[in-house]
């Protein structure tokens, strides 16, 4: 019995020795310094000892230390295409182009929404702008979100309404896939070209009556006077918004809207690190105290009940 306990116990605390020591033991402190001997007085000084020649680690230049890191700062340059083959076609992009004959002959207007993920909001909101820009696109709103103080966990996010070149939106979205994550991508197109082509033959009917009326007007007198030039005032006031009518379409036509709502995401990393966790340590070293005197606790009563059975013998 005494055998069985003594090898428990050098067990235990063997494995406790085995715990303590995995813990970063405290770096000693440097021992202090020798206090000088003071010459006695009227005793000569001493002759300077020759002086040493350097060691190679004192010939050595001095180490620079390492800069501080400069703050981060917002990117004001437009994203560019990444170095691959000359303008390559998106893989989001998956709307019609036509081709320059087909254009002449039909009108196609281009809408795109997008939903897009960053984890650097300000670079991003502004290199956004910027690339849209350098497209010779422009931004008719913009609606910014930034930290909602009564909840620590919201996010910023920002949206945004540009108006691009239609023969440069497969560009943009191209960049735009590069540099952000899209979460979601709607695109549309709408056919404008009988709505081009009835509103066109309109405006070209008025502009034959706008020139009979003007010859009639040069002869009429009287109450026919008067009716040309009623009915010019209507023609020209119907002109003035087919032609805006006409204007509208060209501009859907030429510039593309692009509606793109922008979130930032915080990501998420694992906690990585060399440095012993001491609240592991610190419960494993009393689990191990714990084991050795609930052994010790069970060793004497043991010992307690052979001795009454022995009593009793």
């Amino acid at each position: 019995m005494k055998k069985q306990f003594l090898a428990t116990v050098l067990i235990l605390t063997f494995a406790f020795l085995l715990t303590a020591c995995s813990a970063p033991s405290a770096p000693s402190a440097p021992a202090p310094a020798a206090p000088m001997a003071t010459p006695a007085p009227g005793t000569p000084a001493p002759a300077p000892a020759a002086p040493m020649p350097p060691t190679a680690a004192e010939a050595a230049p001095p180490a620079t230390a390492p800069a501080a890191p400069s703050p981060p700062t917002v990117s004001q340059e437009p994203l560019r295409r990444p170095p691959a083959e000359p303008a390559p076609a998106s893989n989001y992009f998956m709307l019609p182009t036509l081709t320059p004959s087909e254009a002449e002959d039909r009108r196609l207007s281009y809408s795109v929404t997008m939903q897009l993920q960053t984890t650097d909001f300000p670079s991003g909101m502004s290199a956004l702008n910027a690339t849209v820009g350098s497209f010779d696109g422009y931004i008719i709103r913009a609606d910014v979100r930034g930290y909602d103080m009564r909840n620590p966990n919201a996010t910023r996010s920002a949206d945004f309404v540009f108006r691009v070149p239609t023969e440069r939106l497969d560009d943009l979205i191209f960049v735009i896939e590069n540099n952000f994550n899209i979460w979601s991508l709607n695109q549309q197109m709408y056919e404008l070209t009988e709505w081009y082509d009835d509103t066109y033959w309109w405006i070209y009917e008025l502009r034959e009556e706008e020139e009979y009326l003007n010859e009639l007007l040069e002869t009429a007198e009287g109450e026919e006077r008067a009716a040309a030039l009623h009915r010019l005032t209507q023609v020209r006031r119907t002109l003035r918004d087919l032609d805006s009518v006409v204007d509208s379409i060209m501009s859907n036509v030429v510039y593309s809207t692009v509606d793109i709502q922008l979130f930032e995401v915080i990501p998420s990393y694992e906690s990585e690190t060399d440095e012993p966790n001491i609240a592991l340590f610190v419960a494993g070293g009393l689990l191990v105290l714990g084991v050795v005197v609930v052994a010790l606790l069970v060793v004497i009563v043991q010992k307690q009940k052979n001795a009454k059975a022995a009593n009793i013998q």
